[in-house]
């Protein structure tokens, strides 16, 4: 468990990889929306899937999802969150107008946005690691926190015990206040999990049964 969930080089290697993903998914949604956007990540960790929620909510907290697999070198599954109150701050920010009820063109726009985003970092991984990473079209949903995950989890098929929690913020325009929180779940297989650690050079095959 330590060797995943405490070992510096490990945490260390996903924070620089995931500021790179931000950096790249700033740009993407910047062109998009014709105006500067900047996305940073206050904290990336990694977490027993029974505790991720916590960390996030309310497992009963209503919340929108953009979920994509991911396969090649390296397989698993992304969600990313956003929270019922940061998705109308989020359309707020975008349409410079109070939104009251989340239609589809909010979640229209907020399923590109996560689209983008969850390239831009999954991108930053293939880029990092030289390996090969290919993404499914995103699907969207807008469900209690818990069953969002679950539905996320339901898409690998081998059962799994980590995953990565990256927290971000959206930056939109200049003003620091206009400012959105989201979270990046990455959940890997427990084969690219061992993969990720043998490419860090923190696991031989010596220590794989």
């Amino acid at each position: 468990d330590k060797l995943i969930t405490q070992n510096p080089l490990f945490i260390d290697a996903f924070r620089e990889i995931n500021n790179i993903g931000s950096g790249n998914a700033a740009s993407a949604v910047a062109a998009m929306l014709g105006q500067k956007v900047d996305i940073t990540v206050p904290s990336v960790i990694v977490e027993k899937i029974p505790n991720v929620i916590e960390k996030i909510g309310s497992p009963d907290e209503p919340a929108f999802g953009v979920q994509l697999t991911y396969n090649g070198d390296l397989d698993g599954v992304i969600l990313l969150i956003f929270k019922e109150d940061t998705v109308k701050t989020l359309a707020k920010l975008l349409m410079g107008m109070e939104v009251e009820e989340i239609d589809d063109m909010t979640i229209s726009m907020i399923q590109e946005i996560g689209n983008i985003v969850s390239a831009s970092f999954l991108n930053a991984i293939a880029t990092f690691f030289n390996v090969q990473v290919l993404p499914s079209p995103p699907s969207a949903a807008y469900d209690m926190l818990q069953a969002l995950l679950n539905l996320a989890l339901a898409s690998i098929a081998a059962e799994t015990d980590y995953a990565l929690v990256v927290k971000t913020e959206f930056i939109i325009g200049n003003d620091e206040n206009n400012k959105a929180e989201g979270w990046i779940v990455n959940v890997p297989s427990p084969e690219s999990f061992i993969k990720l650690l043998k490419l860090m050079g923190l696991l031989g095959d010596e220590d794989v049964e």
